[in-house]
């Protein structure tokens, strides 16, 4: 008899104990100013221009999602970790090896990225910025590490934004095409000089997208990236185009100019209100 007290007792302390363990808040990550991350990019292509004064102090840590792969995490400077918020995913469709033979660092290393992150996670969200090996298999294996993890690194995957430029967006469209990982989550768009084919894939669901043309970029590939826009609008989402008079490829990070911050404000007011934030 009292053998099996004993036992019962056993069972319901270590029950007591998953309990406990499963309410008790996880512990915030190890983070560093925005700020120090910047002071160390490769500027190759240069920072946002019409970033937030305060993306400094945005907060960041650095992951490994799979073997030889990383993902760089910003949250809003003095997060408290105490809630999850929603996450904007500057996606690359480019191997590593590949950025880094061409402009000298990985993609999160980049001035233009880190920028762009600390400013996205300054408007309440928490930014992510990724290696990959593989684009295709990497960026859903990513989204599946994110969504298992979204307790611990404190974000909402139930609302996720994507933000694409150059060539980086015909692998990502996968992670929100019918079937992707991302497909339900998505909240909203932002394409910025994106070069696109006639497979590239459509959201599966309609949200509002932001598709930015600058008119000095090569002519076919934003003439492609027009006829995309009317794709996405056919498909159901809220399209807004914005050419930019003057504008070459990455403008956002060469060109000071009123018609680029005015671009950059908007896309970052796109995010807030797509988040609901």
């Amino acid at each position: 008899m009292k053998k099996k007290v004993s036992c019962a007792a056993a069972s319901f302390l270590a029950l007591l104990l998953s309990v406990w363990s499963c309410a008790r808040p996880a512990p915030p990550p190890e983070t560093a100013a925005a700020g120090e991350r910047l002071a160390a990019a490769n500027r190759i292509v240069g920072s946002l221009i019409g970033a937030p004064a305060e993306s400094a102090s945005a907060r960041v840590a650095t992951f490994s999602y799979d073997e030889g792969k990383r993902v760089d995490l910003y949250w809003p400077p003095d997060f408290g970790f105490d809630r999850r918020v929603p996450l904007v995913l500057f996606v690359v469709s480019i191997a590593d090896s590949k950025v880094n033979r061409d402009v000298g660092s990985s993609a999160p290393d980049l001035a233009a990225y880190v920028s762009w992150c600390a400013a996205a996670a300054c408007q309440g969200a928490a930014a992510a910025i990724m290696t990959v090996v593989e684009p295709a298999k990497d960026l859903e294996l990513l989204a599946l590490w994110l969504k298992k993890r979204a307790d611990a690194l404190f974000i909402d995957m139930g609302k996720v934004y994507l933000w694409a430029c150059s060539s980086n967006w015909s692998s990502a469209a996968r992670l929100v095409a019918e079937g992707g990982p991302l497909e339900k989550e998505l909240a909203g768009l932002s394409l910025y000089y994106t070069y696109v084919g006639v497979m590239t894939p459509t959201p599966a669901k309609a949200v509002p997208v932001e598709v930015i043309i600058p008119e000095k970029d090569n002519i076919g590939e934003m003439k492609t990236l027009a006829s995309y826009a009317e794709r996405l609008r056919s498909a159901g989402c809220g399209v807004r185009v914005i050419r930019v008079p003057g504008a070459g490829h990455s403008f956002d990070t060469r060109l000071d100019a009123p018609e680029t911050r005015a671009t950059v404000a908007a896309s970052l007011e796109a995010m807030r209100i797509s988040l609901g934030l």
